[in-house]
């Protein structure tokens, strides 16, 4: 999918998009205002290879998983993701589980959750490069910024300014291996 909007959607999963099995490439995709009952405000994707450049993910809600981006089980690719104003109650920019991932260039900002703000991950691998996660909340108990849960974390050159949370944490590790450096 290239150099399209998808806006003002509603399902019950993924919102805007919904994708299972398969490769998925987005470049130069803006996805905003969607809505999803359960997970994936903006997308929810399934089993699958997700690449994702130059692509806003905005505005979106889900009323469980990823306000933004919800991923199970899936590979995924993210590149000049610019992720804002989401929300949810786990992973207001982005909820992943199970997956394995890789963000450079990245921005979450102004993404709201119960937990996680900006990233609410579990049972996976992530790498974060040169990445922002910038002015998020969860208001229920932890991590304003990223919520890590049983990962294996990799972070180099995360900028995390001003993010808020209940209880726990700005950055909350739990059960999870990480190495970060700048």
């Amino acid at each position: 999918l290239f150099d399209s909007v998808i806006k003002e959607c509603s399902a019950m999963f993924g919102g805007g998009l919904w994708l299972e099995g398969g490769l998925h490439l987005l470049m130069g995709v803006v996805i905003e205002d969607n809505d999803a009952a359960k997970s994936g405000g903006g997308i929810d994707a399934r089993y699958t290879y997700l690449y994702l450049y130059q692509v806003d993910v905005q505005d979106n809600n889900s009323s469980s998983f990823g306000g933004g981006i919800d991923c199970y089980r899936s590979i995924n690719f993210l590149r000049e993701l610019n992720c804002k104003g989401n929300t949810s109650d786990y992973g207001g920019g982005l909820s992943e589980n199970s997956c394995k991932s890789t963000l450079y260039d990245c921005v979450f900002e102004h993404n709201v959750s119960g937990s996680g703000g900006g990233i609410n991950c579990s049972r996976g691998k992530m790498t974060i490069h040169d990445s922002a996660v910038n002015f998020n909340s969860a208001w229920d108990t932890c991590g304003g910024a990223l919520n890590a849960r049983s990962m294996e974390l990799e972070i180099d050159g995360l900028e995390a300014r001003a993010n808020t949370t209940a209880d726990w944490g700005a950055v909350a590790l739990s059960e999870s291996n990480a190495r970060i450096t700048n």
